[in-house]
């Protein structure tokens, strides 16, 4: 059985693993890695976002998680998005329009931004507002999985 997102009780972590720039994109592998730690050590539910681009390659990626994991890549419009954003503990994402959408409802997000492209950094394009977790890198393939978990627990996410 799929989880529900009108369930106000569960606690339900976002992610969005795609960026238009493959430059700011962490790997997707690492967010696939993120996910099964959080549903398995944290007993928490999941929900992918992205755009309709990325639907396949969703689908494709987060197939081994059923029951625990709604995928609604491609599924919402803008105005949708923001309520599923609203209704979630947390969002981890690269540099993208979600994050600011997340921001923008008080959900807090967890961003992993370059630090090594001048005009392109979490300085400038990061999350606005109190609560947010930025992790810079040069290369983002540097930011690991442990460390991307281990704040979770400073937006509030707690085993």
């Amino acid at each position: 059985d799929k989880f529900s997102l009108d369930n106000g009780s569960e606690t339900i972590v976002a992610i969005h693993p795609w960026t238009s720039d493959n430059v700011k994109k962490w790997p997707v592998q690492s967010f696939y890695k993120l996910a099964e730690r959080i549903i398995t050590e944290l007993k928490l539910n999941i929900v992918i976002v992205g755009s309709s681009d990325e639907a396949a390659k969703s689908k494709k990626l987060f197939k081994d998680f059923s029951g625990k994991l709604l995928d609604l890549t491609g599924k919402t419009n803008l105005p949708e998005l923001a309520a599923v954003l609203r209704r979630c503990a947390c969002l981890v994402t690269a540099d993208s329009g979600p994050m600011h959408l997340a921001a923008s409802v008080g959900t807090p997000v967890i961003a992993l931004f370059r630090n090594d492209m001048p005009g392109k950094t979490a300085k400038r394009w990061g999350p606005w507002g109190e609560g947010h977790v930025v992790l810079e890198a040069a290369d983002l393939r540097k930011i690991s999985v442990e460390e991307v978990f281990e704040q979770l627990n400073k937006v509030g996410i707690r085993s």
